[in-house]
């Protein structure tokens, strides 16, 4: 059995700690690209969606009501199938 891998960290409020259009090999999208993408779907969703990664909540602040966060780690025994799936996902939201 392969060891998983850490992808990333991040949190609701901030997002994850990586650029996701990098590391899955999608840089060179168009600034209408990504405005469609970052209007239809958060960072978060892209990997919630692939079944080869697991996103795991690690903890979780509500000092005070509006200011809660909930902070998690994304890992992964396939990163390459990882971005590829996260590839896919972007592609389908496009409509390419």
């Amino acid at each position: 059995m392969e060891t998983e891998k850490l992808i990333c960290t991040g949190s609701l409020m901030d997002g994850v700690s990586i650029n996701v259009l990098t590391w899955c090999g999608l840089s060179d999208l168009s600034d209408e690209q990504q405005d469609k993408l970052w209007n239809t779907v958060n960072e978060l969703h892209l990997f919630e969606c692939c079944s080869s990664c697991e996103v795991i909540q690690t903890g979780e602040i509500d000092e005070m009501p509006g200011q809660s966060d909930a902070f998690f780690k994304i890992v992964s025994s396939d990163i390459l199938k990882c971005k590829s799936e996260v590839r896919s996902e972007i592609d389908q939201i496009l409509g390419r």
